[in-house]
C-alpha cells in the first residue's frame, strides 16, 4: 500500500476513491508550505501501525523559463533542494557557510521507484520530465529570481512542499516519488495566466495511474 501525500484539498479530490477501496492508498492532505508539510506527514507516520510500500506526493509546479517544463507538463523529481534556505541577496539566494550549518538542504529520490514510474508510463505510452525540483518558502513572483534558483540548482521547477516530504520519507526509511503538474510559469506574476484546474487534474491522474501500477507489481 501507499500513502499519496498533497498539499490541498483540491489537489486531492481528483484522486479516485477505488484506490483505496481496493487497499492500494492511504491519503493524507499534509498542508502547504514545507514547516506544515513535515509536522503532519511526520506526525501521521508516527501515529500509524501500518508499514507503507512508499510514499507518492502529488500536486501542482510552477516551472523555470529555461528549466525545460512547460505549462501542463508532466515532471518526476530527481531530487529536490530546499532552494530559499540561506541569505537572500535581491534576487539571489546565498547558501550558508557548510561549516556553519551542520544539514543537508538536497533530498534525493529513490532511484529504483522512479526507474519503475518511468516504465509503467512508458507503458501507457505517455510522456514526462525528470530533474531536479526547488523547494520555496514562498511562491517566486519574479522572472528573476526564478532564474536565479534554476540555474543554481539546475531545476525544472518549483513547489512548497517537495523537500520536506522527501526528508521525512528518509527519516522514516520510505521510498519517496514526486509527481508535478506545471501549472504555470515562473514570471511576474499573474494568476489569470495559470492553469491550476487542469493542472491538478492531471497530477491526480498521473499519481492514480502510477499507484494502480505500482500496487500491481509489488
Amino acid at each position: 500500500m501507499y500513502l499519496l501525500v498533497c498539499a490541498t484539498k483540491q489537489e486531492m479530490e481528483p484522486i479516485p476513491s477505488s484506490l483505496k477501496t481496493k487497499g492500494m492508498a492511504e491519503f493524507l492532505v499534509a498542508g502547504v508550505g514545507p514547516t506544515e508539510t513535515a509536522l503532519r506527514l511526520t506526525k501521521f507516520l508516527a501515529q500509524t501501525p501500518k508499514t507503507y510500500s512508499g510514499i507518492i506526493n502529488f500536486g501542482i509546479a510552477g516551472a523555470y523559463f529555461s528549466g525545460g517544463a512547460q505549462v501542463l507538463d508532466i515532471c518526476l523529481a530527481k531530487q529536490e533542494v530546499f532552494g530559499d534556505f540561506g541569505v537572500t541577496s535581491g534576487d539571489d539566494i546565498l547558501p550558508f557557510e557548510k561549516d556553519r550549518i551542520d544539514q543537508e538542504i538536497l533530498c534525493q529520490m529513490d532511484n529504483e521507484l522512479l526507474e519503475r514510474s518511468f516504465d509503467i508510463l512508458e507503458m501507457h505510452n505517455l510522456e514526462a520530465l525528470c530533474g531536479n525540483f526547488v523547494t520555496v518558502n514562498t511562491v517566486t513572483g519574479t522572472r528573476d529570481r526564478g532564474q536565479s534558483l534554476q540555474k543554481r540548482f539546475d531545476a525544472l521547477c518549483e513547489n512548497m512542499e517537495g523537500a520536506a516530504v522527501a526528508r521525512v520519507c528518509a527519516e522514516f526509511n520510505l521510498p519517496c516519488l514526486e509527481i508535478r503538474c506545471v501549472s504555470n510559469l515562473v514570471d511576474e506574476r499573474d494568476i489569470a495566466n495559470w492553469k491550476l484546474i487542469e493542472a491538478m487534474q492531471k497530477a491526480a491522474d498521473y499519481a492514480a495511474l502510477l499507484t494502480r501500477a505500482l500496487s500491481s507489481r509489488s
